[in-house]
């Protein structure tokens, strides 16, 4: 078989590569037909973005479905605008209620770094808990949602989760 360049890549298409966490399918090469891959272990926070959301909806929601695939509901989407909804039974989706969705995650993250504080700060304190991905749709639109508790509940969580080897955030906006 001569490789050949589909003209839309899909999840199926990229499958094969998948390698959860540490190599996350992103697209295709034009030249080499190589599948990309991130490594979204190698930062806490990734950020996908384009001068249009709108444009970012099809890539996304692919890789949304990707995250579910390897992390079931430890993929939590918070999405006020209700763009990527058709995901929402392969992860933990959250389009109403947002700020309280949210205190509920920020209340797991802190007693999971209490965990982890009480352990010595060594990740094997952390052996009970399984990888987590936290997305967030429109970072203009949820740190408005959040009001004056988005520093608290944004920023002072990111301390902790940058200490933390379980815990990814991946920002999409334009």
């Amino acid at each position: 078989r001569i490789p050949v360049l589909p003209e839309t890549v899909t999840i199926s298409y990229c499958e094969n590569d998948n390698k959860g966490l540490a190599g996350m399918p992103v697209g295709v090469e034009k030249e080499s037909l190589a599948i990309r891959t991130l490594n979204i272990t190698k930062n806490i926070e990734h950020t996908i973005t384009a001068l249009e959301f709108e444009r970012l909806v099809p890539f996304t929601k692919m890789f949304i479905k990707q995250l579910g695939k390897s992390l079931n509901k430890n993929v939590y989407v918070f999405d006020p605008d209700k763009y990527f909804g058709d995901v929402s039974s392969e992860v933990s989706y959250y389009d109403s209620n947002v700020p309280n969705c949210y205190k509920q995650f920020a209340e797991f993250v802190n007693k999971m770094y209490d965990d982890f504080a009480a352990g010595g700060y060594d990740p094997a304190a952390l052996s009970k808990y399984g990888d987590y991905v936290c997305v967030v749709a429109g970072i203009d639109k949820f740190k408005m949602l959040l009001g004056n508790d988005f520093n608290s509940l944004f920023g002072d969580l990111v301390v902790k989760i940058k200490a933390m080897p379980k815990m990814y955030f991946v920002l999409v906006d334009e």
